[in-house]
C-alpha cells in the first residue's frame, strides 16, 4: 500500500497530494487521464480543455502533438440488410475485428468508421477524428493512458454506438515553450508518457507544466498515504487519525495513541429525535433514554 499512487487534489485522512517537487512526483505527456472520464471536454481557440481547465493546445499540423492526419476510412454495410448503426446496437461480441468471418479472411473489413468509434478498430485503422476538426463539447466516455491512446467521445452523454466517435490521446503542446518550465531533473520512466521525479528537488523551481528532453509533461498530483507503522505511528489531520481497529493481525504490536482521534469518530451535528434514539438500540444495540423536566441547580 506504501506505493499507492491514486489520483487526487485533495487532502485526505490517509494521506495527502504529493508535493510537485517530492521524489515520486509525477508527470504526464499526454493530454487525458482516466480522472477525465465522465467530463465534458471541449475544443476551442485550439485549445483542449476539460471542464474548463487547460490539457494541452492543437498544432495546426498536429506534428506537435505526436499524431498525423488520420486516414479516411469506408463505412459500407455488412449486409444488404443491417446499416453499420444498427449492427452496432446489437452491442455483439462478434461484430468488426472480432468478427470470425474478417479474422479468416472470409470477408473484407465492413463499417471501418463505426467500428473504430466503439473501439473496436481493426488492426492497424486509424479511423480516429483529427483534433482540428472538433469544435463541440462532447463528453469522455473512455481513455486509454498514453501518447496516442484511443480516447472515445460522446456528442450526447449516452456513450453508445451511434453517437460515439474516437480520437487519439494526443500529447502535450505549447505553440510558446516559454509557457512552461525547462528542466534537467532526473526522472524515471513509469511507462510511455509517464515520469517520475526521481529524488527530492530543492529548490523547487517546477511549473505545472514542464519541458523535459524536448517533451512537454503537465504534472498529476498523486496520493502520498501517510506512515503509520509500530516504528512511526501517523500524527493525524482534521483531529482525527488514520488509526486501525485492533485486530489478530495488529494486537502484538498496536499502539494506543492519545494525539487524536480515530476516522470512525468524525465531529458532526445529530438532531435527537425519537427517529435516532431509537436507531442506537436497532443498530448498536444501545439504550439511549431521553429525560424532560430536569432542573438544574448549576451550570454543568
Amino acid at each position: 500500500r506504501e506505493r499507492v499512487h491514486t489520483s487526487t487534489e485533495q487532502t485526505l485522512h490517509a494521506g495527502s497530494p504529493r508535493e510537485r517537487c517530492a521524489a515520486g512526483s509525477r508527470f504526464v505527456g499526454f493530454a487525458l487521464t482516466l480522472a477525465d472520464v465522465g467530463k465534458s471536454i471541449t475544443v476551442s481557440s485550439k485549445q483542449v480543455l476539460v471542464e474548463g481547465e487547460w490539457r494541452t493546445d492543437v498544432d495546426p499540423a498536429l506534428s506537435g502533438n505526436g499524431l498525423a492526419e488520420p486516414m479516411t476510412c469506408s463505412n459500407l454495410d455488412k449486409s444488404d440488410k443491417m446499416t453499420c448503426s444498427e449492427y452496432n446496437r446489437l452491442q455483439s461480441w462478434t461484430r468488426c475485428r472480432r468478427d470470425p468471418e474478417v479474422a479468416s479472411g472470409a470477408i473484407d473489413k465492413y463499417c471501418q468508421q463505426a467500428c473504430f468509434d466503439v473501439a473496436l478498430g481493426y488492426e492497424g485503422d486509424d479511423c480516429s477524428r483529427s483534433w482540428t476538426t472538433l469544435n463541440l463539447t462532447y463528453h469522455v466516455c473512455s481513455v486509454t493512458e498514453s501518447p496516442g491512446g484511443l480516447v472515445i467521445l460522446s456528442t450526447d452523454g449516452s456513450c453508445t454506438g451511434e453517437d460515439q466517435l474516437g480520437v487519439l490521446n494526443p500529447q502535450i503542446w505549447l505553440p510558446d515553450p516559454s509557457s512552461s518550465t525547462e528542466t534537467d531533473a532526473a526522472f524515471d520512466t513509469l511507462k510511455p508518457g509517464i515520469l517520475l521525479l526521481s529524488g527530492e528537488l530543492a529548490p523547487c523551481n517546477l511549473g505545472d507544466v514542464i519541458t523535459s528532453g524536448g517533451v512537454y509533461y503537465r504534472h498529476q498530483p498523486r496520493l502520498q498515504l501517510n506512515e503509520n507503522s509500530v516504528s512511526q505511528p501517523a500524527v493525524g489531520s482534521f483531529e482525527v487519525c488514520p488509526t486501525a481497529p485492533k485486530n489478530f493481525v495488529n494486537e502484538d504490536s498496536c499502539q494506543l495513541q492519545t494525539t487524536c482521534r480515530p476516522i470512525a469518530f468524525i465531529t458532526g451535528e445529530v438532531t435527537l429525535d425519537q427517529t435516532i434514539l431509537e436507531t442506537f438500540y436497532t443498530s448498536g444495540n444501545k439504550y439511549v433514554y431521553a429525560m424532560t423536566g430536569l432542573r438544574t441547580s448549576s451550570s454543568p
